[in-house]
């Protein structure tokens, strides 16, 4: 048939070297650097930036501390405070309104503290796996209670393995004082309660909010997911959230002076 016609005429031709027989060697692929922490992460696998991002601050649902606070206008050294039931709630409700900004999101932040992780994973947890869930220590809330003081990394790792910690480089990630810098968390939160309160200095707080700013603009992604609380948030946005409510702003809105 012609199709053979043409394979004999081919070997042919080879065979009284008509022809060079010309062998192309494909290029092997230089395999790209594998992300060893957020940093690289960014460089090889992040979307490429837009001019403005969107970013959506949501404060965590209703802690035991902030239960605890209704009822007894102070403090009743709940440290780490986990979610009430009642917060639980929230953080479902909270799920449905955020589900279509949830779904177009390319990023979460979510502060160490355990009642934002939990609010964090009820709200959005279907996203985990499918994009980054980055817990960043500059988000914390600004230490002035005992529900400010956080659990240690290893306690956190292991109940959360599923959140990306590179970030967070310290056992004892939140606000220490001088005082408190060989102590294990048990000691720290002991001679917390004794001494009624460690204060994190204002300015210290502040400088803090405006290096995670600095962190959220060179980040390259444009739909963020911020899980937070309400005094940090504040400063950021000017909003007062209540439990389980959010806000977006786009990042022209992240220069500027800090609110009160």
């Amino acid at each position: 048939n012609n199709f053979n016609k043409l394979n004999n005429n081919a070997n042919n031709n080879n065979s009284n070297n008509s022809l060079p027989i010309i062998k192309y060697i494909k290029k092997p692929e230089i395999e790209k650097p594998k992300p060893s922490n957020l940093i690289e992460k960014t460089i090889f696998e992040s979307p490429i930036p837009k001019p403005e991002k969107t970013i959506t601050f949501i404060r965590h649902g209703q802690s035991i501390a902030n239960e605890a606070y209704d009822i007894y206008k102070k403090d009743t050294y709940t440290f780490d405070a986990r979610l009430t039931i009642k917060g639980e709630q929230q953080s479902n409700s909270l799920r449905e309104s955020i589900l279509s900004i949830a779904n177009q999101a390319d990023i979460v932040i979510v502060s160490p503290l355990s009642r934002a992780i939990l609010t964090c994973k009820i709200a959005l947890g279907h996203r985990i796996g499918h994009i980054p869930f980055v817990v960043q220590p500059l988000c914390r809330e600004v230490m002035t209670a005992s529900d400010d003081v956080g659990s240690t990394k290893t306690e956190l790792v292991r109940e959360f393995p599923e959140l990306d910690w590179n970030l967070l480089d310290k056992e004892n990630w939140w606000y220490t004082d001088d005082s408190s810098l060989l102590e294990s968390s048990l000691q720290f939160r002991s001679r917390f309660q004794a001494q009624g309160a460690i204060l994190e200095p204002n300015e210290l707080f502040l400088e803090r909010v405006k290096q995670f700013r600095e962190w959220l603009i060179q980040l390259p992604y444009q739909n963020i997911i911020v899980v937070a609380h309400g005094t940090y948030i504040r400063k950021i946005t000017g909003n007062d959230l209540r439990n389980a409510n959010y806000c977006t702003l786009t990042s022209d809105k992240l220069q500027g002076p800090l609110y009160n």
